[in-house]
């Protein structure tokens, strides 16, 4: 192994998470470390919206692009709800975006490298781990894997897939301040649908198919849905509209524990690390906060492991709240209908800041019986699991 094969850290995959790990690692005092970044597809290969909640300043300012101050929910008979938000913003980038930050910042830095290929494995070692592309491997004194899988055992799975279209027309009228978050009015069979708009500029929106459900089972023709949609509630004839961008994905939710120590010198980030939360799927802002963390570890005390812990309470909330959608899926409409009533505490319980308050006001809103249901079994469960 040649000495340009040895690294102070090696990242496994150039998504978000280990573009936003770089960002932070180049912002301080291991700016001039030796860091290998390992990506299995050029950047700029895939590209999706990531949307998060913003309450307060942070390092994701740079990169919005897109912020909405109110939310719309459509229950399945065509009833809405409008909710304007005051302490938080429903805002977005893109992933591309992220990628584009942390390549513009670590152009100039004869210290970082990049590869492009795919990991075959990662081999841990008492001083370095052991990195294989191809036939050719790498040593980093720490390794941060990114790649899916690695997750424990789970009481409760869903899949959370996506399909989305970027449209163009110059008849599509849509309040720029307004993001739909919920619309009901979508095939329902084997989970829970929804459609949501977000209005990116005049005659531009992205509109997104998400269908939550047991990992066998699929949406029905999501672009067949996109496309009654367009047609039946936006009031865009054929041909009236171009699709100038599309986006899938499937995102995994479950109660399941991601291990973060994969060995003395492997760490677990991103989705492989539990970054995604599991009720919502929402996990940017909880991989800058887990970026942060790392390098806060690596600096103050030599390795990336004194992380803060993960909260009991929110790894209750979630895991109740998955088992009462995979239990009970008809059963989502109003339930996110009851959470939108309390937008400005919902927001900071996804973000995990909410206050005693906002807990207590949520739990009210809520129908009480399906979530003591799900409660109840998830712990009974859990105890079968653990016996």
């Amino acid at each position: 192994m040649t000495a340009e094969d040895r690294h102070d850290v090696i990242i496994v995959g150039g998504g978000v998470a280990g573009s936003r790990l770089l960002v932070h690692l180049l912002a301080s005092e291991w700016q001039n470390r030796r860091v290998l970044v390992i990506e299995r597809e050029a950047t700029g290969g895939r590209d999706h919206m990531l949307a998060f909640w913003r309450s307060r300043a942070s390092d994701l300012d740079p990169l919005i692009e897109h912020r909405w101050s109110a939310l719309r929910l459509i229950e399945p008979g065509g009833a809405t709800r409008l909710h304007p938000t005051t302490t938080a913003h429903y805002v977005a980038t893109r992933r591309a975006r992220v990628q584009e930050l942390a390549t513009r910042v670590a152009a100039d830095r004869p210290n970082v490298d990049w590869l492009t290929g795919e990991v075959a494995e990662v081999v841990d070692g008492p001083q370095a781990a052991a990195v294989r592309v191809g036939d050719r491997w790498f040593r980093g004194a720490w390794v941060f894997d990114s790649r899916p899988g690695a997750a424990g055992p789970a009481t409760v799975r869903l899949v959370q897939r996506f399909t989305g279209w970027m449209i163009e027309s110059a008849a599509l009228d849509q309040d720029r301040t307004v993001a739909t978050l919920f619309d009901f009015r979508a095939p329902q069979a084997g989970g829970f649908g929804f459609i949501y708009v977000l209005p990116l500029a005049p005659g531009r929106a992205l509109v997104e198919h998400v269908f939550t459900g047991p990992a066998a089972v699929r949406p029905t023709a999501p672009e067949a849905a996109l496309t009654g949609y367009l047609h039946t509630w936006l009031g865009l004839a054929e041909g009236s509209y171009s699709v100038v961008g599309r986006e899938h994905g499937a995102s995994p939710l479950s109660d399941a524990r991601h291990p973060r120590r994969a060995g003395r010198r492997i760490c677990a980030i991103g989705g492989r690390g539990g970054r995604l939360k599991p009720s919502s799927g929402y996990a940017l802002t909880r991989i800058e906060a887990d970026s942060a963390a790392i390098v806060r570890s690596l600096t103050r005390h030599g390795h990336p492991f004194r992380l803060p812990r993960e909260r009991w309470l929110y790894r209750c909330l979630d895991a109740i709240f998955l088992w009462a959608l995979a239990r009970e899926p008809g059963r989502a409409p109003a339930i996110f209908a009851a959470l939108m009533r309390r937008p400005e505490g919902t927001l900071r319980f996804l973000d995990e800041r909410p206050r005693l308050a906002d807990l207590l006001r949520l739990l009210l809103v809520l129908p009480t019986w399906v979530f003591l249901r799900a409660a109840g079994r998830w712990l009974c469960a859990r105890r079968r699991a653990e016996a």
